[in-house]
């Protein structure tokens, strides 16, 4: 996790009383965040701003873990990155992107 995330989180410790299930991340009235009303609200102006075709936020998730296995991410570093127990998940989503070895040219070595 980068630092400026860790620092950014920390900031918001202070919200977390009670279980460490409570939200993090509330609407202004302290109840979950409503996605449709995000994605209106918040998601599609920062896209159109950015100059970014829209996407759904999810997709974002997908993105970081791509860049990250093309950057040399190992399956077992991306499934905790990403909140899974084992690397199956990571394999089934990504597996055609993780960098196969390069093996010599038998034939053309002999």
């Amino acid at each position: 996790m980068p630092e400026s995330l860790l620092v950014m989180l920390k900031g918001r410790a202070f919200v977390i009383v009670g279980s460490p299930n409570d939200l993090i991340f509330k609407s202004p009235t302290g109840k979950p965040i409503d996605h449709h009303n995000f994605s209106q609200r918040q998601w599609n102006p920062l896209c159109k701003a950015a100059g970014v075709p829209y996407r759904v936020p999810y997709a974002c998730r997908h993105t970081v873990i791509s860049h990250g296995i093309e950057q040399g991410l190992t399956p077992q570093q991306a499934a905790y990155i990403t909140g899974h127990c084992s690397t199956r998940m990571v394999n089934e989503g990504y597996g055609q992107m993780i960098t196969k070895p390069q093996l010599p040219d038998w034939q053309n070595d002999l």
